[in-house]
């Protein structure tokens, strides 16, 4: 078809869909739920994603990580990090001091970052504070994490106040009232611990879900043990490597050394600090192909709704067919027109889906801690498909339009 023909059938199509605009405006409607769903399912996938590694990043791809071979939570029974583990805990196995001394004293090891948590009661000038839990750790943590203090300063072994206490954001605030309440007193377990520091607000890593350390309270590992006779729950260490390019040699030297001082049971697993997040990633990745291939069928039913709507189109121009092709039209030329309208009713669904979902893209940056990453090939990818969802559903009209008989077209009424 030539150029010049293309373009007067592509002005018609624009002229006669315009003229029942508001129709075509529902019949749309399926398109872009779709299209705006695809795009915001992949983008928030890819951030979530993106917000994995940048924790590995952190925590730093040569680490070990030791956890007990056999954790339960209340949502969940798989084996899993510090990043889906603390609110609401139950251990069917847990490390003990012992075993983080094992890992202090395998050889390769520079320095151990233990996680215990504590169930006993924490009270504040308000009384019992229910929200929250005591962490036992070290200073090491603040770096590992990358903890940022607000005021004051985190765990430190020479810190001048035997015990002391780091507050999240929430917990100073439930617990004092209070955005600074440093040199006041917490009681955990009826002992005092003074507040020496409060930790910057933390954002939380959707569906990876990590530690609320804005409702955590922090204290010495060593002090925790102390408060329960060394039988703080030890959920996780941290062990931070000499030499990381032996990660492997030192990775089986530390489990060997682990299950010789358990009896030869395998009371605890070392893996490397990806694994888990790695896990996160795959599972996150068929989550997202599933949620996409749900919000795909929308696409279906816009372009059921599309064909459906060109089937009335065709049923109310017959006399306008019998025209043109009495007047030397070719069946090409009258399926290019139906089809060229089908295209331009999906391609207007895919452009207001493209807006549509960048607005709540930006809706979810600006209100959740979720950072969606709309990807450029995804939106093209999107906008093809709605492209091409028009040319398939909109055959079926076109075709029936262009085997009507002339004579026939033209006694119809218009």
């Amino acid at each position: 078809m030539r150029p010049a023909i293309l373009l007067g059938e592509l002005k018609t199509g624009i002229e006669v869909l315009f003229s029942t605009k508001w129709r075509n405006l529902w019949t749309i409607l399926g398109i872009v739920i779709g299209v705006s769903s695809v795009i915001i399912v992949i983008a928030i996938g890819e951030g979530i994603k993106q917000q994995i590694n940048q924790q590995i990043n952190m925590i730093g791809k040569n680490n070990l990580v030791v956890q007990p071979a056999t954790i339960n939570n209340s949502s969940a029974s798989n084996s899993t990090s510090i990043f889906n583990l603390f609110d609401h805990l139950s251990f069917l196995g847990s490390l003990t001091n012992a075993d983080v001394q094992v890992i202090k004293s395998t050889s390769g090891i520079s320095n151990t970052i233990p996680l215990s948590v504590i169930n006993d009661k924490i009270v504040g000038q308000n009384g019992i504070y229910k929200n929250g839990v005591v962490v036992g750790s070290n200073a090491g943590l603040a770096k590992l994490l990358n903890l940022s203090i607000s005021y004051g300063r985190f765990l430190s072994n020479n810190s001048l106040i035997t015990n002391s206490v780091i507050l999240g954001k929430n917990a100073a605030l439930a617990m004092f009232n209070e955005d600074v309440p440093l040199g006041s007193t917490a009681y955990i377990n009826g002992q005092p611990f003074i507040v020496e520091g409060i930790l910057h607000t933390i954002t939380n890593i959707p569906l990876a879900q990590p530690v609320n350390f804005n409702n955590a309270v922090f204290i010495n590992y060593n002090e925790a043990q102390s408060l329960t006779n060394n039988s703080a729950i030890v959920y996780e260490v941290f062990a931070q490597l000499s030499h990381p390019s032996q990660i492997n040699q030192i990775r089986n030297l530390l489990q060997q050394n682990l299950d010789a001082a358990n009896g030869n049971q395998r009371i605890a697993v070392v893996s490397p600090a990806t694994q888990s997040s790695t896990s996160s990633k795959h599972i996150l990745n068929l989550l997202t192909q599933l949620i996409a291939g749900v919000a795909a069928i929308s696409l279906l039913v816009g372009g059921i709704g599309i064909m459906n709507v060109m089937l009335v189109s065709v049923a109310e121009r017959t006399h306008e067919i019998g025209i043109r092709k009495a007047i030397g039209a070719t069946n090409r030329q009258i399926v290019a027109q139906f089809i060229i309208e089908a295209s331009i009713l999906s391609f207007s669904g895919g452009i207001l889906g493209i807006i549509l979902a960048y607005a709540i893209t930006g809706i979810i940056l600006l209100f959740t801690s979720i950072r969606p990453v709309v990807d450029w090939q995804v939106v093209l990818f999107a906008s093809l498909l709605s492209i091409l969802i028009g040319i398939i559903f909109g055959s079926i009209p076109a075709f029936k339009a262009a085997r009507k008989i002339p004579i026939d077209a033209l006694r119809a009424t218009t």
